[in-house]
């Protein structure tokens, strides 16, 4: 249902980008009777063409209000490549703020459940883990966050793609 709401948006873009060419068409038309051919005939249903195109917008629209809006998930902190310590506390936000949020860290190549985030309203923060190897003191980690209903329990591949949303993923480094 969330996907359908960009298609709804472009429908009614393009039907009031299209009502305002043919009322402009219409206007030239009785500024300049004497021009050569008529683009829009000033009578008959082609006139109305205008007000059909803004009853296709006014559906469109209530379609939109009718439609529910997606769940929007952020990561506030920490921000795009900074340095991390071991531990940090991850903080967020999630739209509808009663949605369900599990933040994931990926360390080499697995995607790592992290504690379960605590919640004040829409906010959210997590203690997550940046553990590397003794052999490496720095390593770039992505931290990711997910709304589901069902925790995922150890560590997977992919990010769960039968997720409601999923937020941007930030890119840090280990301090």
């Amino acid at each position: 249902m969330a996907r359908l709401l960009p298609l709804l948006d472009a429908a009614m873009s393009g039907c009031i980008a299209a009502t305002a060419a043919v009322e402009a068409a219409i206007e030239i038309q009785r500024r300049f009777p004497d021009a050569g051919g008529l683009i829009v005939p000033l009578a008959g249903w082609p006139s109305l063409l205008p007000l059909a195109l803004l009853i296709v917008v006014a559906c469109l629209w209530v379609g939109r209000l009718l439609l529910p809006a997606g769940t929007t998930i952020q990561i506030l902190t920490p921000l795009e490549n900074s340095a991390v310590p071991d531990v940090c506390e991850v903080r967020g936000s999630i739209w509808p703020a009663g949605e369900p949020v599990q933040v994931f860290v990926l360390t080499e190549r697995e995607w790592r459940p992290q504690q379960l985030p605590t919640r004040d309203g829409a906010l959210w923060s997590a203690r997550c883990r940046f553990e590397t190897p003794p052999e490496r003191s720095d390593a770039t980690f992505k931290i990711a966050a997910v709304s589901r209903t069902a925790l995922v329990v150890g560590p997977v591949r992919r990010l769960p793609r039968w997720s409601t949303a999923i937020s941007g993923i930030v890119r840090v480094t280990r301090r």
